[in-house]
């Protein structure tokens, strides 16, 4: 019974004027950064060869980009076969990708020149002691001559 009286004694309350929050001044929108190129890996790739320069042939390989992942562009490499990007995790934070095997936003990209390539730990010798002490013979072979097609 207590429990009654007291909802029937908060329910003849009278109840003041509730108003909404009123906004103040402007309302700051959220706006994207503009991110510049980009490159995307084709989707018929399953994944592609990041690279430390231009060229698959100087330069060691680094890592990979799955199919449909993107990263910044930096620029072309003289001959426009190669890509550098923004790739996090390695020296200097770039890398290069072989442009076929990707897609690029538009945007204009400046010509880059390829990084200086790895000095080779050692260089390959013959000894001549080594030579000598298992009878080894380096005999020098005729390179192939020319010989013009009869006319």
């Amino acid at each position: 019974m207590a429990g009654l009286m007291s909802i029937l004694v908060l329910s003849s309350l009278p109840i003041g004027n509730v108003y909404a929050q009123q906004p103040t001044g402007n309302v700051p929108t959220v706006t994207g950064t503009p991110t510049g190129p980009y490159v995307t890996v084709y989707s018929d790739q399953t994944f592609i060869d990041v690279y430390a320069g231009p060229s698959s042939y100087d330069y060691e390989k680094i890592g990979i980009m799955a199919a449909g992942t993107s990263a910044p562009a930096l620029g072309y490499s003289q001959d426009n076969n190669w890509i550098e990007i923004v790739y996090l995790g390695v020296p200097n934070a770039v890398g290069w990708v072989y442009a076929r095997f990707v897609s690029i936003t538009p945007g204009s990209l400046p010509k880059l020149s390829a990084p200086p390539t790895a000095a080779p730990l050692t260089t390959p010798t013959l000894n001549p002691t080594f030579v000598a002490a298992y009878g080894l013979q380096v005999v020098p072979t005729r390179l192939p001559t020319y010989t013009p097609p009869i006319p």
